[in-house]
């Protein structure tokens, strides 16, 4: 391989045989020359693939605390308007029972 180099850096004439040798030889460099290049590639699209996903799962995990922590929030707030309302019909003597036991059902469900 060295002399058909040497060969085509003087000028000389190739055969044809040594001319597909040579282009043989230069395919397979740019082959091999690729190949690495998209292993390259294949590890940098893979690393940002794995970012993605780390990513993707700490807003989910974000996500789900916040509305774990606003339901908690809702609830609370929900039997503390319930508790007030209850404690304001008791104080009223107007209202019948029926109402004051579909409060209490919603207080304790």
């Amino acid at each position: 391989m060295r002399s058909l180099l040497n060969k085509t850096t003087q000028w000389k004439r190739l055969s044809e045989q040594e001319y597909l040798i040579l282009m043989n030889y230069y395919n397979t460099k740019n082959m091999d020359y690729l190949f690495t290049e998209l292993r390259n590639i294949r590890n940098e699209l893979k690393g940002i693939m794995e970012s993605i996903d780390k990513k993707f799962k700490e807003a989910m995990d974000y996500a789900d605390k916040a509305r774990k922590e606003s339901t908690e929030y809702a609830d609370k707030n929900k039997k503390e308007i319930i508790v007030a309302v209850v404690l304001l019909f008791l104080g009223n003597t107007r209202f019948s029972v029926l109402p004051i036991k579909f409060l209490v059902y919603c207080l304790v469900n």
